[in-house]
């Protein structure tokens, strides 16, 4: 569509009145939401290149509300779905990189779920600033969105995790006491009736 590619050139070259003149037009067609997501992705391309992605994305979002703020009619409706895309897709991606090895390492991948979890939180309060609509839970949803399948397992993976440590612990203890725990074998009321009938015959024979 040619008002689109006007409208990615003209951000290219930093050219604001364009930008705004061609979204303008655009909003009155279908084709505004091709222009917002083509905004979306052309901000986002090369803007996070540090390890710890969560350094870079606060600044990307206050350069971006800024220009958004100049360049769109509905200035909150883009940057709500500005943030969402960064949650729902390069923040995702690196959260999901970073816990994919959940069986293998236990202890890693729950210290790395609190890490995260908790720099996700920060950063949705640093974000909170933003206008991006009338839904207070907005930025909650989206938290919760990314670590569902992380957090309804959490418990259980937690619980598993203490037993193995505890266990460990527990015999490393008793190694270095040079202790061997007792193995004790229950066996049923049949069991004990048998063993009891055979000390019975035995004192029996000795009359």
């Amino acid at each position: 569509m040619a008002l689109i590619a006007e409208f990615l050139r003209a951000h290219h070259e930093g050219d604001k009145a364009t930008m705004k003149e061609v979204a303008a037009v655009l909003s009155h067609f279908k084709g505004y939401s091709k222009c917002i997501d083509t905004f979306i992705d052309q901000s986002q391309m090369g803007a996070f290149l540090r390890k710890d992605m969560f350094s870079d994305i606060v600044p990307l979002c206050e350069r971006s509300d800024q220009l958004i703020a100049q360049v769109f009619t509905s200035p909150e409706q883009v940057m709500g779905k500005f943030v969402s895309n960064i949650y729902n897709g390069k923040l995702q991606e690196y959260i999901q990189s970073t816990l994919s090895d959940r069986n293998n390492d236990p202890e890693k991948y729950l210290k790395s779920l609190h890490e995260l979890y908790s720099k996700t939180l920060q950063l949705s309060n640093d974000l909170a600033k933003f206008k991006m609509g009338n839904d207070p839970a907005f930025l909650k949803k989206l938290t919760r969105q990314i670590f569902s399948k992380h957090l309804d397992p959490y418990l259980s993976i937690e619980t598993h995790y203490l037993k193995d440590k505890f266990t460990a612990v527990l015999n490393r203890y008793y190694d270095s006491k040079n202790h061997h725990k007792r193995q004790f074998q229950f066996g049923g009321i049949h069991d004990l009736r048998r063993d009891l009938q055979a000390k019975l015959g035995a004192r029996s024979s000795c009359v």
